[in-house]
């Protein structure tokens, strides 16, 4: 109604008054206007040579910054940059006929030029207003203007987000022709200030189009790599990291098995040698902060990293190199035999190994079994002492490698050790259940590349593990009445 009114009193002074004011209210509002009543008051402030109000819908179209806030990218703000580039390409086309180079863009998009969000906001009006209108003279003029604001605003960025991807994408594809400024001006001063994030999803872009906009992508993977080496290359944290979810719709990813994706694209581009530099300097990286990561679970480190790695250098053929050599040696050492303990060696005799106390040195009792445990000689042990000595000593000795009676002939009761002399065949078969569960762990690496990357040495040593043969498997004391069965329980006899 307002619109109407101003349509058939568009001179009268009240009319205009009080519409003006009623614009500015609604694009003040908390609700929004729709992107159709957004060009209607473009129109009329144009009409009405309204700058103030004008300006009001050119800042309408700008994203707050903040969590939560609208999106350059959001419809909303797309469709006021529409309506409003529609009625001022309009209105410049007509008034400025044969004149446009002469046009003061700043009179009219100052508030783009002051925008929060580095020239995000500023280039997406661009866009919007170039495919308003093919008029070539008005798009040569808005060009001279605008692209020296964009380089300035880029220039003063000290960081580049997610945010700014596509901004950045719209930037490659509009100067793509102009290679030499994108490859030694604008990639080696924009690149270091990207965070990981942004690398990535933009490296990804550009892969996904590599037959379209960007059929130059092997220079731009080339150039990327190269001066953002120090965001895209792994460390110990990776390894652990939680996975984070891709605003862009590409769902979870794990930083490491996103690397292995970045090699996959780097190598499909014809970028390998700035790929296998960038993987040599993680693993060298990854090596060196191993006890950051050494405790991951084995199944962990193969889902998100190893496997998919070693997957993606096979498919490749990515030559052997010493530091791709390490972070596997490490990895198998550290973490997939993790479960193996030394071997163990059968003691001489009757000695076993020493128990610990919880009292330390001061513990006399604990002392006194100790000496009992390292004599190759003694097979039993009377103890007389009170309960709570007798139980203490039946703590340290939880092992089911000994049996116990407790004499009440006389006080205090006397508690009887006796070595069950199976100590030495229940540590071998632990040690062989690790080596097992190692197997299990290591079976999905046993392939050619791998020995060709470790060496036949380290390969049949860290991967083809040599198992225990069969006849030292068990081994018992001649006369030991007592040797319990794997599954036996402790002895007591009443």
């Amino acid at each position: 109604m307002v619109f109407q009114d101003l349509s058939n009193n568009d001179n009268d002074p009240y009319t205009t008054q009080a519409a003006t004011a009623f614009m500015g209210d609604l694009l003040g509002s908390s609700i929004k206007p729709t992107g159709p009543t957004v060009g209607l008051i473009s129109k009329w402030a144009l009409k009405l040579n309204d700058i103030i109000i004008f300006r009001a819908c050119i800042r309408a179209t700008c994203a707050p910054l903040g969590s939560g806030l609208p999106r350059v990218s959001d419809p909303p703000l797309i469709a006021y940059r529409k309506a409003i580039s529609d009625e001022l390409s309009s209105y410049l086309k007509t008034t400025s006929s044969g004149q446009e180079q002469s046009i003061d863009w700043n009179y009219w998009l100052q508030d783009l030029d002051q925008a929060n969000n580095m020239a995000t906001e500023f280039d997406a009006f661009c866009t919007t207003f170039k495919s308003s209108t093919e008029h070539q003279p008005l798009l040569a003029s808005l060009k001279a203007w605008a692209d020296p604001i964009c380089d300035r605003k880029l220039k003063a960025k000290s960081q580049l987000t997610l945010s700014d991807q596509d901004y950045l994408v719209r930037t490659l594809k509009s100067r793509s022709a102009d290679s030499e400024w994108v490859l030694q001006n604008f990639l080696p001063i924009a690149v270091p200030r990207f965070d990981r994030f942004l690398l990535w999803e933009l490296l990804h872009s550009i892969s996904q189009e590599r037959h379209g906009t960007f059929k130059n992508s092997k220079e731009l993977y080339r150039c990327m790599i190269e001066h953002g080496r120090e965001q895209l290359s792994l460390c110990g944290n990776d390894i652990i990291a939680k996975p984070y979810c891709s605003n862009r719709g590409y769902g979870y990813w794990n930083p490491s098995k996103r690397f292995v994706t970045l090699l996959e694209e780097s190598f499909m581009n014809g970028a390998g040698q700035e790929a296998l530099g960038l993987l040599e300097q993680s693993c060298k990286g990854i090596v060196d902060e191993r006890q950051t990561w050494s405790s991951v679970h084995p199944h962990d480190l193969r889902a998100t990293f190893l496997e998919p790695l070693t997957r993606a250098l096979e498919s490749y053929r990515v030559p052997p190199v010493p530091p791709v050599q390490d972070l596997f040696e490490v990895a198998l050492k550290d973490v997939f035999h993790r479960s193996i303990m030394p071997r163990p060696v059968q003691l001489n005799g009757w000695v076993h190994e020493k128990v610990a106390c919880s009292m330390g040195s001061n513990c006399s009792t604990c002392r006194e079994l100790n000496s009992v445990l390292q004599d190759p000689n003694q097979k039993e042990w009377h103890f007389p002492a009170e309960e709570c000595w007798r139980q203490h000593l039946e703590s340290r000795l939880s092992d089911r490698i000994y049996s116990f009676q407790t004499l009440k002939d006389r006080s205090p009761h006397t508690l009887v050790v006796t070595k069950l002399g199976t100590n030495y065949d229940k540590a071998l078969r632990s040690w062989n259940q690790g080596v097992q569960q190692v197997e299990h762990n290591v079976s999905w690496i046993r392939r050619d590349y791998l020995r060709c990357l470790l060496g036949d040495h380290k390969y049949n040593e860290l991967i083809m593990l040599e198992r225990p043969s069969p006849e030292n498997t068990v081994t018992r004391r001649q006369g030991d009445e007592h040797s319990e069965q794997p599954d036996a329980k402790r002895m007591r006899p009443s």
